[in-house]
């Protein structure tokens, strides 16, 4: 199905629910909803009442009308405290306040007294225990819980895993945290209703220290962790929702600072067992805000400014080469290569990096791993005999020494948010926020030198703005645009500096020593991404029913910046013998360009009908139809396979032209274009068998994840865009000799282009 063919059968949906006068439910992912009765004293429904519903903090107030059977609704209603007043003729008018929690629908049976209109009659109501008006599976946590919850760093995903069914991830892969065993990268996090997801990943936005900022800002958060609605699509997990503050009609502001500092740390047990002092660390968490009317009633602003300031210690174990041992390569290099000036300036810049690193002066040989000098390469032992290493520590010198570094490293992240509220008209109620976060990542601190250490300067631009409208009908339609963008480039914090150190990244396969130029051969990396969303939702009830109608489109510009990994080259001896006769392997890559730029997008929408069968049970049927973009590169980066992989020829004799198909604009050959996603769910509190406070949820239904972006990086990366060779022929050495490593590696990368180019192939 194409995209035109998509949008009728939108059409076409919406219009047969429309006309079965169905309708759905009465809350968004942004919002909540007040639904009940209006009885006498006898329990019969009084039709035509008079319900006015006022926000407490901000003013202002929504009427609607009881129905034949008593029934009122008021929908997508942004979270806090209602007052609720109920008029009927020749009844006492009755007020009652009410709490609207994101996400919830919060349902009232108000009875009316006989009397005087005059007479008013106030009801201190608490929120109930339970509700039958949904079948979603949530947990709301409220601005008091938010801002009390013990929460170091102020990172608001941590919030999300105090809900039913939630397990932290501690283990290897993406993703903070899983809820009822579905993928950490599954989860969808908003913020006022625009998706706060990082596209290429699948998690949750994160600024330069990996936190989610805003803890400060939050009133209240909804976490759906099945979610039966039709709003609910773009992944198959949670959905955790996140409401702001704002301003009301009083002034309100707080000032927090936390600070932990090495004086409030014991030395760690590690450090003491080596004598190793305590690293300096520094931590220091702030907030900020303030809020309150510049109109009473009409107008309202809220900023808000958090932060962190960190000085981070490393505590690691290092292993450096002895003197001893550093004299024998040299003087074996120098024997083996007498002529070669550029292997031997190699290693003693090599040895050089090595003694300068800080806190060498503490290296001793105890506590070494039984690496290098083991007895394992007998003729490794044989020629290095004449120095006494051939027995290890216990009967000989050793060749390497270890001590425990404390180097450390700074980062820091500031958010600042500012919001500003607007009630236009008791029906049209406006709010736009805009939101900076910016900040340094202490990406890699090397043990080594400080030259090699790699950081990441991260901005980050969002804002949304909401429109809500009540219709005179009582029908209610909110509209959010939303858009955001920000930078995540990690690379080394100098170049030439580190270059000049050490060019490459030297890792010995068994960790004999510690690795040169610790991650070097990760640099550049990352990503800009922009994002443009917009979303609509109209609810409409129609006695037992409410009808549901929503759209959603979202896209993505992203800058791929991950095409500097291995472009300085990966030496990899494979022990101390190894590195004393200079042989081992190499990995280096040759890419054809530094960036590349891609475009996703995604866009749904969906229809329910929330029927409210009787008292104790709802029933939900959802019908939803997402369509996701198949990537698109700008600049046809794409290479792919000319078939399916196990239907490719074997034959070496095939060109690799003709394995490849280059040039390409889509990253998939085929993708599902329409997911369609039916769903029912149901909410029954069984009064009938004498049980009290208890209500059984479920539901069935299908679910769609969003296509991960993290895979186009390895799509675009295929020869000949950017071919890798891992080499064995050649001796340890800097590129510009033409007996090493590197240098055999760019022969290649130059032989294979040249050879794809004419049609070659591997014979």
């Amino acid at each position: 199905m194409n995209r035109k063919s998509f949008v009728v059968a939108m059409l076409m949906m919406a219009a047969l629910f429309l006309s079965a006068g169905s309708r759905l439910p009465a809350q968004t992912e942004t919002t909540g909803a007040v639904t009940g009765t209006v009885s006498d004293p006898s329990g019969a429904a009084v039709p035509g009442a008079t319900i006015t519903l006022q926000d407490i903090a901000k003013g202002v107030t929504l009427a609607t009308s009881s129905g034949a059977e008593g029934a009122f609704r008021f929908d997508l209603l942004l979270p806090g405290d209602y007052a609720i007043t109920v008029k009927a003729t020749g009844f006492e008018t009755l007020s009652q306040k009410v709490s609207v929690r994101v996400g919830q629908v919060a349902s009232l049976d108000l009875r009316l007294t006989l009397g005087a209109q005059t007479q008013t009659i106030t009801v201190e109501a608490g929120a109930p225990l339970i509700q039958v008006e949904t079948a979603n599976v949530s947990s709301t946590i409220n601005e008091i819980q938010a801002q009390n919850i013990p929460n170091p760093g102020n990172d608001i995903t941590y919030i999300a895993q105090l809900a039913p069914g939630s397990s932290m991830n501690t283990g290897m892969g993406y993703g903070n945290f899983a809820s009822y065993g579905i993928s950490a990268v599954s989860n969808l996090f908003t913020i006022n209703g625009m998706d706060d997801n990082d596209p290429f990943l699948n998690l949750n936005d994160s600024g330069a220290t990996n936190l989610l900022l805003g803890q400060n800002e939050i009133e209240e958060v909804s976490i759906v962790t099945n979610g039966y609605s039709g709003e609910f699509g773009g992944l198959a997990g949670a959905n955790i929702n996140y409401i702001t503050r704002s301003g009301t009609n009083d002034f309100h502001g707080r000032i927090t600072w936390y600070w932990n500092g090495r004086a409030l740390n014991a030395n760690s047990f590690f450090n003491n067992i080596t004598d190793t002092p305590r690293g300096f660390v520094n931590a220091n968490q702030y907030g900020a805000d303030f809020g309150g009317p510049l109109v009473k009633n009409k107008v309202f602003f809220y900023v808000n400014a958090e932060g962190l300031y960190l000085l981070i210690p490393t505590s690691v174990p290092v292993y450096v080469p002895s003197p001893q041992f550093e004299t024998a390569v040299q003087d074996n290099i120098a024997a083996t290569f007498p002529e070669d000036a550029a292997i031997q300036a190699y290693y003693a810049e090599m040895f050089k990096v090595y003694n300068g690193a800080p806190g060498i002066n503490r290296a001793t040989s105890q506590g070494l791993p039984d690496l290098g000098c083991d007895g394992s390469e007998s003729a490794f032992n044989g020629v290095i005999e004449g120095y006494n290493f051939g027995s290890g520590v216990e009967g000989g010198l050793p060749c390497s020494l270890t001590f425990r570094s404390t180097a450390g490293n700074a980062t820091h992240e500031n958010l600042q948010a500012g919001r500003f509220d607007w009630n236009a008209t008791n029906n049209d109620r406006f709010f736009v926020r805009i939101q900076r976060d910016v900040g340094i990542q202490a990406t890699f601190t090397d043990p080594i030198n400080p030259g090699f250490n790699a950081n990441s300067y991260q901005p980050e631009w969002q804002g949304q703005a909401n429109e809500t409208h009540t219709f005179a009908n009582g029908a209610v339609n909110q509209m959010i645009f939303s858009g955001s963008w920000y930078s995540a480039i990690f690379k080394l914090e100098n170049l030439a500096a580190a270059n000049a150190l050490f060019p490459q990244t030297l890792l010995f396969l068994d960790g004999a020593l510690t690795t040169l130029n610790g991650e070097g051969d990760d640099w550049p990396q990352g990503r800009n991404v922009t994002q443009f969303q917009f979303s609509d939702d109209f609810s409409k009830a129609f006695g037992a029913h409410t009808l549901k109608v929503g759209y959603k489109y979202r896209r993505n510009w992203i800058s791929n910046h991950d095409y500097g990994l291995l472009t300085n080259g990966l030496v990899l001896p494979f022990n101390l013998a190894s590195l004393f006769f200079s042989y081992g392997l190499a990995e280096q890559a040759f890419p054809t360009f530094s960036k590349a730029p891609f475009h996703v997008y995604n866009t749904g929408g969906y229809v329910e009908d929330d029927w409210k069968v009787n008292p104790n049970l709802t029933l939900t049927f959802a019908f939803r139809l997402d369509h996701a973009s198949n990537p698109i590169c700008a600049t046809n980066c794409f290479v792919r396979a000319a078939t399916e992989f196990p239907d490719l020829s074997a034959s070496p004799n095939t060109p690799y032209d003709q394995l490849l198909h280059v040039n390409q604009s889509q990253l998939l050959p085929s993708l599902t274009t329409v997911e369609p996603q039916p769903r029912f769910g149901f909410a029954w509190q069984p009064h009938a068998w004498g049980i009290k406070n208890t209500v059984l949820r479920g539901g069935v239904g299908i679910f769609y994840d969003n296509y991960p972006g993290v895979a186009l990086d390895p799509i675009s990366e295929n020869g000949p865009n950017e071919p890798t060779f891992l080499v064995q022929a050649g001796t340890i050495s800097s590129s510009s000799d033409p007996s090493s490593l590197l240098a055999t590696a760019a022969g290649n990368n130059t032989a294979f282009r040249t050879g794809f180019a004419n049609g070659s192939s591997f014979n």
